[in-house]
């Protein structure tokens, strides 16, 4: 058959033209082909020999690329042509008869050619800006609309109305062709790149120059937008690496924090100015709906069984009631077209309800949300003489009053009182950092600013260098903390480190001073945070420095260096004025001025001398006190100081924790070295689901709980599958019904009951119901159950775990594993494992019932499920990868964020509020650009799902069509076909996400699991409890034979063959050096530590063969940091609640502590706060004390118990252990020397050895003894 484009042999009389063009339908056909062959032959060798191999590749980071003018409405245009042209093809083959009219879609499938080519051609040039090329664009729709438009006008010639479909299709051509020329014509006029001399040069986003920006959602053309094309290689690509910061880039300009703040900033300070103005309020509505979403969070006491039975039964319970309604008000049955559509309408309305509710902005009263601007500080003036620094007249909120004090220039002031009187709210309010409620703060400031009222000019005071009372350090390292963002000066910098005596500390440090300190200094002591934060003041280069309390925690020799070469010596020879708030009375005649408060209010002030004139008693006071502290400080002995035993403490941390990283760093890099030979096996675990974390998750619920679990689920989703064929099998019946010519109220028909099918349907309705009960009670209980189980298999393991586990493991990941992890466990698995498994059988039910429906689907199912196959595995590890990513880059941005609000005073006394802020906007952005990647990633995983249903979709209707036309398939089954393939994208969908967030979530169950494999210490012995006599230790006998003792395997030992023997009521005392093993050998006597040779016998039973709770039960120690728990009295004295009270009273009364505890509401069951903070640190150590008396064990260990009390807690605490202890034995190991002279026996220790061992006057006979040499250092 020849070919015949006219549908005739004979083309060149199809041609003719003598009637008239329009007359000549082929001949008009021919004509509309001319534009798309033109554009056809003029852009495929642009595309193709211009560009290259390079046009099928998108290269986002082009120097050139940008978006043209109407760039997403030419776009728009487009897919809306192209989705007409098909229309006009499908018209076309339609209409063509049994004989070969190819004029009637030839031209279209061109037209459709060329659309395609079109946007193709406009989307290379956007990306080379070379827009002169677009003046083809612009010849094809001139050529294209006027084609359209003859043809559009010899259909209305010859009376072809809108009743015609191809008139309707040519009219929509001819529009969209006008609207595509406008649009070009748009982008001529402005680019001016035809017909004009100065064409309009536009520079591509600076962000597409910048290489680092790899979030191009805002970048990428509409197609790459909408469907999220350009994520396919970052999608991909994570399965070959690890995502991480380097890999997403930084965020787009207009994305980041600091741009939005300036805007936000901008259009609050506009509106602050606005509220100046009478009857005008600031308008706070451009981010009030933000602030109210932020709010709006479901409230814990929500049930999530409640919920989820809402969600799965309401539209079930819908349609139970619409068809009963529907059968008493409609004189006919429910049909096929009403039952089905509605089912599928619910159930797809289901989620989006579902999320619009819950976020659903809470509905506050608008009145009671009123906002405040920004508070300046007022009251600021001038006035002051050149050799004044600061003046004040202040009222604070009823705490302080105080009129006028005055800090000079240069000068050394210290401010005195008793506690509480307000010398800390002082120097806040000098900072600004209290409520003014009247009088004046001025500072002498060299440069005036005009403030920004317009109102005068005011001297504003510089930066201050302030060092709270209670240390604030950053999460970094010390000297991070110390130059604290000013630049490096290395003679500044050792200076200061001497002036606080923080080298030896340093040196202890395995990487000394680039050693992190950890969230809020964890790994250092007190004395050392506060050191730290004192020498970050003397390192700042400001004119003020204000010192609160700096010696609080440190002892005499280290307050006495820091006062002598840090204040006296460096900051007096910088002339920098100083004021310093203290209770060490003696440094007063260092003074050059002296303000004494009492009860909020100014003493008197002066220098020295003046005070002694003026105010003779509070003098003579001050004199009592000063000549005590000498006292102290002459008595302090320089074997073994309070900071001495810090840097022991720190010194055995960072010995065992960096042992234990040893240990770490080389199984890491054995695993390092296996992994660089396969990398691709470590890639394949990223992408393999943890099934043994599952496994122990759910094993740890129990088989039962497992079972029910398991079972109801299986139930409840076959129950839906059978409520929906029921539903389609009673439309059948309809339909059938109606066919057969039955009755229209077929509830009077015998043959066929609407009633029967309507009381089924509601059964299996109110069965469904209670099965969605059941299987969310199941899962709320099995997830309650593992969560239960974990914990305190977590909890046991923590309390049976030998000491050097929280030695060698940071306090923050043990936390994290009660926490974070935990909460994990207890709220998001058990919620996710709910919606994995409903979407999992969701999804297999919707397959299983369109392929029982119609077979033929199960040849199209295997490409489609190979395709989600590969998809789920490549979205799988990017989720987790990017959901790991959110979570790091969020807690550094929490972690900030808690540190900037409690240094805030700090901070803003240094004028750091920029460098914080600035930071603060990184760690957002940080956090912004990985929360957005996840998101792009879930809406990538969206659209392909989408897809992926739509070729069920479309699979499944044909199959059913052609299977009810020629197998007579019934309606209803085709329907309840269709019905569930249009939501087997949605299941598929959650199904994945849900899967990735389970394998997220799973860390937490692989740590906790981490922590369970830990050995846990032997509390079995050799004998039972059985065999221990009731009163052992009864006597006190100690009898050590060479033992040595080490903290683990892999350590050396700490003690060496130590032989010690101490008779019944011996009263023991151990001295020595740091790290001679004191502390160690009282350790020893708890089994805390490793006796790998010798043995420790007690009343003639060795201590290793006891049961190790035995052991520790019968015994008493003191620590040098006294624990009290949080709970009463009694509890902290007796936890085993064992006791009388008269018993309790007694300990209390031996501790001098009895009429403390009287004083206080509830005696016994008084209140004890968080490490006992409401008692003194001696009240502490006292009660730890009668903690011991109540045990009334026959030995009691004092591990320098008095190394951080004062002299007149440590006598009283040493006399009530002469009279109380009399007949016990007692371990004492000494902080300072003279509590020890009265001791039966000494040992002096040095490096794990016994140095000497005798009786007290035995040793000081002695001339070359060492503990002789100790007490003449003390003396």
């Amino acid at each position: 058959m020849s070919l015949a484009f006219c549908g005739t042999d004979n083309n060149s009389a199809a041609y003719n033209v003598d009637g008239g063009v329009l007359n000549n339908g082929c001949f008009l056909d021919a004509l509309n082909v001319v534009p798309h062959v033109f554009l056809l032959f003029i852009t495929f060798p642009i595309l193709f020999i211009g560009w290259g191999s390079q046009s099928s590749k998108v290269h986002i980071h082009h120097s050139t690329w940008l978006h043209f003018p109407g760039h997403n409405l030419r776009w728009i245009l487009t897919f809306v042509l192209l989705f007409v042209l098909v229309c006009e093809i499908a018209e076309g083959i339609v209409s063509d008869g049994y004989s070969l009219h190819l004029h009637l879609y030839m031209p279209a499938a061109l037209a459709f050619m060329a659309g395609v080519t079109s946007i193709v051609y406009y989307h290379n040039i956007e990306t080379s800006n070379f827009p002169k090329l677009l003046s083809a664009l612009l010849i094809y729709w001139v050529l294209a609309f006027t084609m359209k438009t003859i043809k559009f006008a010899k259909y209305t010639e010859h009376g072809i109305g809108p009743r015609q479909l191809r008139y309707c299709i040519t009219g929509l051509l001819v529009l969209l062709y006008g609207l595509l020329l406008a649009v070009e014509i748009n982008v001529i006029l402005g680019r001016r790149y035809m017909c004009f001399d100065d064409p309009t040069e536009v520079k591509p986003p600076e962000d597409l120059q910048d290489l680092g920006v790899r979030f191009l959602q805002p970048f990428v053309n509409l197609l790459s937008k909408s469907t999220y094309w350009w994520m396919n290689k970052f999608i991909t690509s994570a399965h070959k690496r690890p995502i991480d910061l380097k890999v997403i880039g930084k965020l787009p300009i207009a994305m980041r924090a600091l741009t939005n703040y300036i805007k936000l900033r901008k259009e609050f300070e506009d509106q602050k100015l606005s509220s100046i103005r009478p009857v005008i309020r600031p308008v706070v509505c451009f981010f009030t709906p933000g602030l109210l979403l932020g709010f709006s969070v479901q409230k814990l006491s929500e049930f999530f069984s409640c919920d989820e039975i809402g969600d799965e039964q309401e539209p079930r319970a819908t349609l139970t009631s619409g068809y009963s309604n529907h059968n008493q008000n409609k004189y006919h049955a429910v049909s096929s077209n009403e039952s089905l559509p509605s089912s599928s309408f619910l159930s797809r309305c289901l989620q989006p309800l579902k999320v619009v509710n819950r976020k659903r902005p809470a509905r506050d009263d608008w009145n009671n949300f009123s906002p405040r601007g920004d508070q300046e500080a007022d009251g600021v003036s001038q006035g002051v003489d050149q050799d004044t620094c600061i003046k004040m007249c202040l009222c604070l909120l009823d705490s302080l009053c105080c009129c006028p004090p005055r800090t000079h220039t240069g000068k050394l002031t210290m401010i005195v009182g008793q506690v509480g009187c307000g010398k800390s709210s002082l120097l806040l309010a000098a900072l600004g950092e209290m409520q003014r409620v009247s009088g004046t703060v001025t500072w002498n400031s060299p440069t005036p600013d005009r403030d920004a009222a317009g109102d005068g000019t005011v001297r504003k005071r510089g930066p201050v260098a302030y060092a709270s009372q209670k240390p604030w350090l950053l999460n970094a390292t010390i000297v991070e903390n110390v130059t604290f963002e000013m630049p490096m000066i290395k003679s500044r910098y050792n200076a200061v480190i001497e002036a606080c005596s923080l080298q030896p500390d340093i040196d202890i440090l395995p990487q000394g001073d680039q050693t992190e300190v950890g969230e809020r200094g964890i790994i250092l002591s007190g004395g050392q945070k506060q050191r730290i934060s004192v020498a970050r003041a003397l390192y700042q280069q400001t004119n003020v420095v204000f010192l609160d309390d700096p010696f609080s925690a440190l002892d005499i020799h280290l307050s006495d260096h820091l006062m002598q070469d840090g204040i006296l010596k460096m900051l007096r020879e910088e002339k920098r004025t100083v004021v310093l708030v203290t209770h060490k009375l003696q440094y007063l005649p260092h003074a050059d001025w002296i303000i004494a408060m009492k009860d909020g209010t100014i003493q008197t002030e002066g220098t020295l001398k003046d005070i002694q004139k003026s105010e003779p008693e509070l003098f003579e006071q001050w004199k009592t006190l000063m000549h005590r502290q000498d006292q102290e400080f002459q008595t302090e002995t320089v074997t073994e100081t309070m900071t001495d035993l810090e840097r022991k403490n720190l010194r055995r941390a960072m010995y065992s924790r960096e042992a234990a990283k040893t240990e770490e760093d080389e199984e890491e890099e054995s695993m390092e070295s296996e992994d660089d030979d396969n990398l691709s096996q470590v890639m394949r675990q990223r992408a393999t689901i943890p099934w043994r974390s599952c496994g122990a998750y759910l094993s740890s619920a129990g088989p039962l709980l497992l079972s029910l679990l398991l079972l109801s689920q299986l139930l409840k989703h076959s129950l839906m599958v059978a409520i929906d064929y029921w539903l389609a099998r009673w439309t059948s019946y309809v339909i059938s019904a109606k066919a057969d010519g039955s009755p229209r109220n077929c509830s009077a028909d015998c043959s066929f009951s609407h009633a029967w099918y309507l009381s089924v349907f509601s059964v299996l309705c109110c069965l469904g119901i209670v099965l969605c009960l059941a299987t969310s009670v199941a899962v709320e209980w099995t997830g309650l159950a593992a969560a239960k189980e974990l914990h305190h298999g977590l909890l046991n393991k923590i309390i049976l775990a030998p000491m050097r586990l929280f030695e060698t493991t940071p306090l923050g990941s043990i936390l994290n594993r009660f926490s974070t992890d935990t909460n994990t466990i207890d709220q998001h698995i058990p919620t996710t494992l709910e919606c994995l498994s409903r979407s999992t059988l969701l999804c297999v039910s919707a397959m299983a019932v369109i392929s029982y429906v119609t077979p033929v689907f199960l040849i199209a199912l295997l490409p489609l499920a190979v395709t989600c196959y590969f998809i789920q595995k490549y979205f799988r590890v990017a989720s987790r990868d990017l959901q790991q990513l959110e979570d790091s880059t969020q807690l550094p941005l929490l972690s900030h964020f808690s540190e900037t609000v409690e240094g805030l005073p700090t901070i803003r006394a240094l004028r750091y509020e920029p460098r914080f802020r600035h930071r603060l906007l990184q760690f957002t952005d940080a956090n912004n650009i990985a929360s957005l990647f996840l998101t792009a990633a879930n809406r990538w995983l969206e659209v392909r799902m989408e897809y992926i249903g739509a070729c069920v979709v479309l699979v499944a209707a044909v199959a059913s069509i052609s299977s009810s036309l020629y197998n007579q398939l019934s309606p209803g089954l085709v329907g309840l076909g269709l019905t569930y393939a249009l939501m087997v994208s949605n299941y598929m969908n959650w199904m994945v996400r849900n899967l990735a967030d389970m394998e997220v979530q799973l860390g937490a169950v692989k740590r906790i699991n981490g922590l369970l494999r830990t050995e846990a210490e032997n509390y079995e012995g050799l004998l039972t409890v059985s065999q221990v006599p009731d009163g052992w230790p009864r006597h006190g006998e100690i009898k050590i034979q060479n033992l040595s003792v080490r903290y683990d395997a892999s350590l050396k030992p700490v003690l060496k063959n130590v032989n010690v023997h101490v008779s019944p009521g011996q009263k023991v005392g151990i001295c020595g050096r740091t790290g001679s093993g004191k502390s160690s050998f009282s350790l020893a006597f708890f089994r805390m530590v490793d006796m790998f040779e010798g043995r420790i016998v007690i009343d003639n039973i060795d201590i290793s063969k006891l049961p190790l709770q035995t052991l520790r039960s019968r015994l008493s120690i003191i620590l040098q940091d006294p624990i009290l728990f949080s709970g009463t009295i009694r509890f902290n004295l007796d936890p085993e609640m064992k006791a009388t009270d008269e018993m309790l009273w007694e300990a209390l009364e031996i501790a001098q502590l009895k009429s403390v505890v009287k004083t206080l509401p509830g005696g016994l069951d008084a209140i004890v706060t968080e490490g006992g903070e409401n008692f003194s640190q001696g009240q502490r150590q006292l009660f730890c004390l009668a903690r011991a008396f109540v045990r009334k064990s026959s030995i009691l260990i004092m591990d320098e118990a008095t190394a951080s009390i004062d002299m007149a807690t440590e006598s009283i605490l040493q006399k009530v252990v002469m009279t109380a202890f009399a007949d016990r034995t007692v371990v004492t190991i000494a902080h300072r020397v003279h509590t020890i002279l009265n001791a039966d026996l000494v040992i002096v220790m040095k490096r794990g050895t016994i140095l000497e061992y005798d009786t007290p006057q035995a040793l000081l006979d002695s001339e070359d003894s060492v503990f002789a040499s100790f007490v003449r250092a003390d003396k």
